[in-house]
């Protein structure tokens, strides 16, 4: 963040009406404790984690409550002083996790220091000197066994939802497999076309539609895939019509999955490849 950037966040940060898990304001005037800024550090860092915020803060040189004043303070006040805070407190954190900055301010009221403290890992909650710190309210304590176990949830919960995540989208390219089967099957003999795979692998299809969507009902997952394993009883065009947005839906999914953009539609609503299967029947 630039300087304006910086004055900007701060005035916000000084007109909350109260501080909170992930930020705190200290007047230091003129020096603060090394272990206390540990300890917040701890603590902001694994608020911001369990709060969801992008950082916390440890503002110096401004009182804590409102409406708050710019005071000033004198600690550390060589850049150099500053900047070494990084390494010194890396040397007692958990996996040498550090400040993202320390932000210096001049104001006609003096000097203010803005701590921007990463929120912690994924998994990984982060200790001072080996402990955790946290925050009830404005007071700054021992992080609870309850919030100490929900970060460390999060790295097993990651894992399950990658896992989820892979298994529905080989559910998805199974499905589009038997769509793209069938699609090919209804430029064979027009004899065999309503004996082709999908009127065959129609319960084969829901199965997969329950695997895609564990956590629906059945019938939910029946009505999100309707318009495929309805396409069975349909006549040549409309059954080719429903497969193609069938395929358009699935081949959706999995882009989504993959993070993707959706593929290009056409004026009719088809994707080009789609429309390019179509003509070429």
């Amino acid at each position: 963040m630039n300087d304006e950037e910086l004055r900007s966040k701060l005035q916000r940060l000084m007109s909350l009406p109260s501080e909170t898990e992930w930020l705190e304001f200290k007047e230091a005037k003129n020096t603060f404790s090394f272990d206390k800024l540990g300890e917040y550090f701890s603590a902001h860092s694994n608020e911001a984690n369990l709060k969801k915020q992008e950082c916390g803060w440890l503002v110096l040189g401004i009182t804590d409550k409102p409406p708050r004043k710019i005071v000033g303070t004198k600690w550390r006040s060589g850049r150099a002083d500053l900047d070494s805070l990084k390494k010194e407190i890396a040397d007692y954190t958990t996996d040498r996790l550090t400040f993202e900055e320390v932000h210096e301010l001049s104001f006609p009221e003096g000097r203010v220091l803005m701590f921007q403290i990463p929120p912690a890992l994924p998994g990984i909650p982060v200790a001072w000197k080996g402990h955790f710190y946290g925050r009830e309210g404005e007071s700054l304590g021992p992080l609870n066994l309850y919030e100490i176990e929900q970060i460390r949830a999060q790295r097993v919960r990651g894992r399950w939802d990658a896992e989820q995540s892979q298994r529905r989208r080989q559910c998805y390219q199974q499905m589009l497999n038997c769509v793209t089967e069938e699609l090919q099957g209804l430029g064979s003999n027009p004899k065999e076309r309503h004996s082709r795979s999908l009127d065959v692998r129609r319960e084969e299809l829901f199965m997969l539609a329950l695997n895609a969507l564990p956590d629906q009902e059945p019938k939910m997952a029946r009505l999100e895939f309707y318009d495929l394993l309805s396409a069975r009883g349909q006549r040549l065009p409309q059954k080719r019509t429903t497969l193609e947005k069938a395929a358009q839906k699935l081949r959706e999914k999995i882009q989504e999955i993959d993070g993707l953009p959706s593929a290009r539609k056409t004026g009719d609503g088809l994707t080009t490849e789609a429309r390019d299967s179509r003509d070429s029947k």
